[in-house]
């Protein structure tokens, strides 16, 4: 790798084209391998597309779909597992962890940043100044985890990630005995990630705690993404699955922030003078309340995702 493409992100451009060329969206037919392939090109050409954006922190939506693609992509490589070289695999998931890792404090800063500027401009006028302090605090962490996050992005192991990744999506490793197989073979995969989300919704019983909720969204998520990966050949009903599931991770997603908007405005009171300290506490007041209310919004969610009827893979 030469010392222009260490310090120039230019090669990306290259990357693009070559995904574009091959295909970034839909299958190669109705193949195990086909299946796979579509469904690492969609997501590592969209790691791609966003990398610039990243770079510029002029739209927070780059970190969004970056994240979200990194995501997706860790999430096909372990769905997939079954019939994929268990070491590559292994191998590509853990490189995006740490990259993901990187995106995920930009992200949560973004999105707290957000309700944070928004939930101040609601205030009294007097209590404005107040309110700007703790939107510029959070402002200045947000400044800090960006060059965290260049600092991993400029590094010759991102660089080598980038390039597993293209090489992953032009040529996944299934294994020889899967790779012609008909794709629709896989949707008894789909029980493993069921299974785990109906765990983790019936495991805390009636009262689950916050942390109880944010597992329950986790394997919604999952759970969400596997069917996504078998739309291309279950078609609407795995894509109506994969929207039910959205709606809970949604809903849960939006109580989530609401959580750690509180915490972070808790944490903070206890370091500013009395006159933040009471806006950030009038804050953190607002974001309980959103919290509860959508304590008592998701399992309406669930309901509908549990309809059997909504069981493509059956």
């Amino acid at each position: 790798m030469t010392a222009e493409r260490e310090t120039d992100p230019s090669h990306l451009v290259s990357y693009g084209l070559l995904l574009a060329v091959t295909g970034p969206t839909g299958t190669d037919g109705p193949s195990i391998r086909g299946l796979v392939g579509a469904s690492l090109r969609a997501s590592v050409a969209r790691i791609l597309a966003s990398d610039p954006v990243v770079r510029l922190a002029e739209d927070p939506e780059g970190v969004h779909q970056a994240r979200v693609a990194t995501r997706r992509l860790r999430s096909d490589l372990r769905f997939f597992a079954p019939v994929l070289d268990i070491g590559w695999a292994r191998g590509l998931r853990a490189e995006l962890a740490r990259y993901a890792l990187a995106l995920g404090l930009a992200r949560d800063a973004d999105v707290l940043l957000d309700a944070m500027t928004s939930a101040a401009a609601t205030l009294s006028p007097r209590d404005l100044p107040e309110a700007e302090r703790l939107v510029g605090r959070l402002r200045c962490e947000r400044d800090d985890i960006q060059l965290e996050l260049l600092g991993a992005m400029r590094s010759p192991r991102y660089r080598v990630m980038l390039d597993d990744l293209v090489a992953a999506a032009l040529d996944p490793a299934v294994v020889p005995e899967a790779a012609d197989r008909d794709a629709r073979t896989l949707g008894s995969l789909m029980d493993r990630p069921w299974a785990h989300l109906e765990r983790a919704y019936h495991d805390p019983g009636p009262d689950p705690s916050d942390a109880d909720l944010h597992a329950i969204r986790i394997r919604a998520k999952r759970a969400r993404y596997a069917a996504d990966a078998l739309v291309p050949v279950f078609g609407k009903p795995a894509r109506r699955f994969a929207r039910a599931a959205a709606e809970l991770q949604a809903v849960l997603g939006r109580q989530h922030d609401a959580v750690i908007a509180t915490a972070w405005l808790r944490a903070t009171a206890a370091h500013e003078v009395a006159g933040t300290a009471f806006v950030a506490g009038e804050l953190a007041a607002g974001q309980q309340a959103i919290a509860r209310a959508h304590r008592d919004d998701w399992r309406e969610m669930w309901a509908r995702l549990e309809r059997r009827k909504l069981r493509f893979w059956r």
